[in-house]
């Protein structure tokens, strides 16, 4: 009974060893948390149970939060999904700033059409910044998920 005890424990901790080791904070949101960039457009959304939609024959900018929870890391992101709906091409950049306001780095990333794409994770964070991303969106297109990666 004692030696199964034992290697029980012992895999078990392997176990957590290799899982923390491989651990990735993400954080998953509705495109619906985004909104107008521009205070003039703010007719020009809908917010919908999946996403932001631009109602517009026009490209128009929406800037949307960048949900992160590891202050003490300061060394970025793993990596930024979003999921785009729609025709035309949608361009979003994100960036990390200084605690004055200043830009630290930015990464831009796009697509054409349907589907997944990605912002290049950021290297470079500050413990008293945060993050800023805002987003192209074509006419009619809805943006409605966004993936946050970060290092923990």
């Amino acid at each position: 009974m004692k030696s199964t005890t034992l290697i029980t424990l012992a895999a078990l901790g392997s176990f957590a060893f290799y899982g923390n080791a491989y651990a990735e904070n993400g954080h998953a949101y509705n495109g619906s948390f985004c909104d107008n960039y521009y205070g003039s457009q703010v007719g020009n959304f809908n917010h919908q149970h999946n996403g932001i939609k631009n109602n517009t024959n026009s490209g128009r900018y929406v800037s949307c939060p960048v949900i992160v929870d590891e202050i003490a890391k300061t060394t970025g992101t793993t990596r930024v999904w979003l999921y785009y709906s729609g025709s035309g091409k949608i361009s979003c950049s994100m960036f990390s700033k200084n605690g004055n306001g200043t830009t630290r780095q930015s990464k831009m990333g796009s697509r054409t059409n349907s589907g997944w794409f990605s912002i290049p994770a950021i290297t470079s964070d500050n413990y008293w910044g945060s993050y800023s991303m805002y987003c192209y969106l074509p006419p009619k297109g809805i943006l409605k998920t966004i993936w946050v990666g970060e290092k923990s």
